[in-house]
């Protein structure tokens, strides 16, 4: 509660408590002409100013528990905000580059060489991401809201799926294209496409990138599962995602996190 609204609520029940000692006292005065004296109306107002004075100190106190607990709110939900864009930057970086990898030989027979996936090694866990969920966690224990738990849920599980589906592409998929691919790239630091044309005598290279980008496509088109209700027989189905569709899913609840962290900030 601001000034403003304390000082309004000061003045209308000060106001109140008057009306009501001035209509007591008239009774008293109107029913009891002999008795009545001025030390009546000082005990009348006497008792209802001490009612009034702990009912605002109660009703300040609340008022104080209520803006405490608030400030704490905002607090723990700007950690996880915090937490999920940093998480969301790393990650990004990674997903996009795979991607490229993909999408450059599929649409242009083209290799995509990405030397930046090899200058840090990829981790199967993200303490940004732990971060956020124990932040978002312990606000969801004071705060009971079926839907955005489940969105959570949801989230950190596709989060962390992403994760290890991006350190076997680094590690495992995408490593044996790079380490022969590498050696017809004339910049060792920048990421870049090659177009390469492979002599008579290299047909078993190129054969053998053609079967290594078969498997990274056959695991590319199948990253995830996506449970759909049918609308037509109101079933549960799965449909099957690659993984940039798998990326956006994750992006979207991300964006439906993030919105209703900063409509809870803004409050």
């Amino acid at each position: 509660m601001d000034k403003e609204e304390l000082l309004q609520m000061f003045w209308k029940w000060l106001s109140i408590i008057i009306i009501i000692g001035i209509v007591i006292c008239s009774i008293a005065s109107l029913s009891y002409p002999k008795a009545f004296d001025i030390s009546f109306i000082k005990d009348i107002y006497g008792i209802l100013f001490t009612i009034f004075a702990a009912y605002t100190a109660i009703y300040l106190f609340n008022d104080w528990k209520v803006e405490k607990n608030f400030d704490t709110d905002v607090e723990l939900l700007k950690a996880c905000d915090e937490n999920i864009i940093r998480f969301k930057k790393d990650l990004d970086i990674i997903c996009n580059k795979i991607i490229k990898i993909y999408k450059e030989y599929e649409n242009s027979n083209n290799y995509y060489i990405a030397h930046s996936l090899y200058k840090k090694k990829l981790e199967l866990e993200s303490q940004y991401l732990e971060d956020f969920f124990i932040h978002i966690s312990r606000y969801l224990n004071f705060h009971e809201d079926k839907n955005f738990s489940l969105l959570v849920s949801e989230y950190y599980s596709i989060s962390n799926e992403i994760l290890y589906i991006n350190k076997d592409f680094v590690t495992e998929i995408y490593k044996p294209i790079y380490d022969e691919i590498k050696k017809y790239s004339n910049v060792d630091l920048v990421d870049s496409t090659l177009s390469i044309r492979f002599p008579p005598n290299q047909e078993g290279v190129k054969r053998y990138l053609a079967q290594k980008h078969k498997v990274l496509r056959m695991n590319y088109i199948n990253t995830g599962y996506l449970t759909e209700i049918n609308k037509d027989n109101n079933k549960e189905e799965d449909r099957l995602l690659n993984y940039e569709e798998y990326y956006e899913l994750m992006n979207d609840y991300y964006s439906k996190i993030n919105t209703y962290i900063k409509k809870k900030i803004r409050a």
